[in-house]
């Protein structure tokens, strides 16, 4: 699990949790986790650097609970840390989907973006998650990079 001075300089945050989000989302439909077991096991998976271990888990969960924005972005995470981040990116954007005033899911597909150099595309997800955390260091850098690496120097000074 990434520290949060790692966090801070650029990765993307971990594992989801019950915390609750900055900004209301809508209400989503009840969410039962049958699989409670199948999430703990991918987080401690997850935890111990077992990714493949944590994918499988995630996966069952998603597939078996597709309403759950937290199975959605555990298996992106999970996905992300075994090198497919393109694949993981159809999970961010499901979590966003499904609660989309989380602004760790909101960041995660954000950073997923600009970590497959769609600069353009990263900038404009930057762009819904910064509002949701307006004081969060990590977005603010993570945008200016994107900005930078997208050629828009001017911008990423501003941000």
């Amino acid at each position: 699990m990434a520290t949060t001075r790692e966090r801070r300089v650029g990765r993307a945050v971990g594992l989801e949790t019950h915390a609750p989000s900055g900004v209301p989302a809508p209400e989503p439909e009840p969410v039962q986790v049958p699989h409670g077991d199948l999430m703990n096991a991918g987080n401690r998976a997850f935890e111990a650097g077992a990714f493949e271990t944590a994918r499988a888990n995630f996966a069952e969960v998603a597939a078996s609970t597709p309403t759950d924005p937290r199975a959605h972005s555990n298996l992106g995470q999970a996905l992300v840390r075994l090198g497919a981040g393109e694949a993981a990116l159809t999970h961010f954007e499901e979590a966003v989907r499904l609660d989309p005033g989380r602004w760790a899911y909101q960041f995660n597909r954000a950073h997923n973006l600009g970590e497959l150099g769609w600069w353009d595309r990263a900038a404009a997800r930057y762009r819904q998650a910064i509002p949701l955390r307006p004081r969060d260091h990590s977005a603010r850098y993570n945008m200016a990079r994107t900005l930078h690496n997208w050629g828009d120097y001017r911008g990423a000074v501003e941000s």
